[in-house]
C-alpha cells in the first residue's frame, strides 16, 4: 500500500502545473538572510509574462534583454519595464524583481494590475492587501496616493513618486529581518528600500543612517535643438558640502551605475548656483559650471573642478 501511495505521490509532482513550485512569501522573509531562498528563474518569469490568458500583455510575447550589469529586462508597453535582478553565480535564477512606471504615474493602474498577478503568481499570500498597503504609504510618503509609482518583488516593496524615491517604512521593510547583514547586495541589485543600506562588495559605504543623496534625485528627458530625444538624465539638489567623496561614491556605485539607461546624471549645488557635479562615461567631474540649453545640461565651466573615475575594486581615483 505505502509503495502505491509513494507512486501516486511521484505522479502528481509530475504532472503539476508549473507555478506549483512556488516560493511562499512569507517564508522567504522568515530566511531572508539566506538569498538561495529566492529561487524562481529567469524561465519562470518569461513564462509568465509570456502567457496567453493574460490581457495586461496584449497577449504579445516578451522576450527578457541584458539592461545594465546584473540585471535583464523587458518593455512592456510605452515607458513600463520590468527589470529581473539575477543571480552573479546562477545567472537563471531571479534575485529580485522592480515593475517601473517611468512615465511620471500615467500607467498606474496598469503596474497595479500586473503587480497583483506577479505577487499572485510569485506566492503573496492577499495580493489585494499588498497593494491596499502599498497606497497607504504613498498616501504617508505624499500626502497624494495618485502620484504613486509601485515597485514590487516576492519579499518587499518600494514606493516611487516621478522619479523621486521616498523612504517609507512598511510591514515588508527588510530592515525587519536584518537583511542588511548578510544580504549579497551590490550596485547591480539596488532594488530594496532605502530605509537599508545597500552593502557594496567593493568599498566601504557611508553609515546606514546617513541619506543618501541620491534620494531626492528626478529624471527628465534631454532633447536636442531639432527636438529629437537624445536620452533621459537625472537630476539631484542638494548642497554642496554633502558631495563628499564618500556620498560620490555611494552615488556613483549604488544609483549611477545601475541605472545605466539614463545619459548623464548632474548633481545642481543648491547653496551655490550655476554649479554642481556631473557624471558620463565613468567620469566624475566636481565642482564644475553647468549651464542649461535646449532642455539640457551640459559642462561650461571646468577650473578648479576635480575629475575622478572608479577603480575596478570600487575607489575614488583623482585624475591628475
Amino acid at each position: 500500500m505505502k509503495k502505491i501511495l509513494a507512486s501516486l505521490f511521484c505522479l502528481l509532482l509530475f504532472f503539476a502545473p508549473f507555478n506549483s513550485y512556488r516560493v511562499s512569501a512569507k517564508n522567504s522573509l522568515s530566511v531572508a538572510n539566506n538569498y538561495e531562498t529566492f529561487n524562481f528563474k529567469i524561465d519562470d518569469l518569461q513564462r509568465w509574462i509570456n502567457k496567453s490568458d493574460s490581457e495586461y500583455f496584449n497577449k504579445k510575447k516578451y522576450v527578457f534583454k541584458k539592461s545594465g550589469k546584473g540585471s535583464k529586462r523587458v518593455k512592456l508597453k510605452e515607458k513600463v519595464y520590468i527589470y529581473a535582478y539575477i543571480d552573479k553565480e546562477n545567472k537563471n535564477r531571479v534575485f529580485s524583481l522592480d515593475i517601473i512606471d517611468k512615465d511620471n504615474g500615467k500607467n498606474e493602474d496598469y503596474i497595479k494590475n500586473i503587480s497583483k498577478l506577479f505577487i499572485k503568481e510569485f506566492g503573496a499570500d492577499d495580493p489585494n492587501q499588498v497593494i491596499s498597503q502599498a497606497e497607504d504609504v504613498s498616501r504617508n510618503c505624499d500626502g497624494d496616493k495618485d502620484q504613486g509609482i509601485y515597485i514590487f518583488n516576492h519579499v518587499n516593496y518600494k514606493v516611487i513618486f516621478n522619479g523621486e524615491q521616498k523612504v517609507c517604512e512598511n510591514d515588508f521593510s527588510p530592515s525587519k529581518f536584518n537583511m542588511d547583514q548578510d544580504y549579497r547586495s551590490s550596485s547591480d541589485y539596488a532594488s530594496f528600500c532605502d530605509s537599508v543600506t545597500s552593502k557594496n562588495e567593493y568599498s566601504n559605504t557611508p553609515s546606514e543612517s546617513q541619506k543618501h543623496i541620491y534620494d531626492n534625485a528626478t529624471v527628465e528627458s534631454i532633447n536636442s535643438g531639432s527636438g529629437s530625444e537624445l536620452g533621459e538624465y537625472s537630476i539631484i539638489h542638494v548642497a554642496s558640502s554633502q558631495c563628499t567623496d564618500d556620498n560620490l561614491l555611494d552615488w556613483y556605485l549604488n544609483y549611477v551605475k545601475p541605472h545605466s539607461e539614463y545619459k548623464y546624471n548632474i548633481i545642481l549645488y543648491t547653496d551655490n548656483s550655476g554649479y554642481g557635479v556631473y557624471s558620463a562615461n565613468g567620469i566624475i567631474q566636481k565642482n564644475v559650471g553647468l549651464s542649461q540649453s535646449n532642455g539640457s545640461y551640459g559642462v561650461a565651466k571646468t577650473d578648479g573642478c576635480t575629475t575622478y573615475y572608479v577603480t575596478e575594486d570600487g575607489k575614488l581615483q583623482t585624475v591628475q
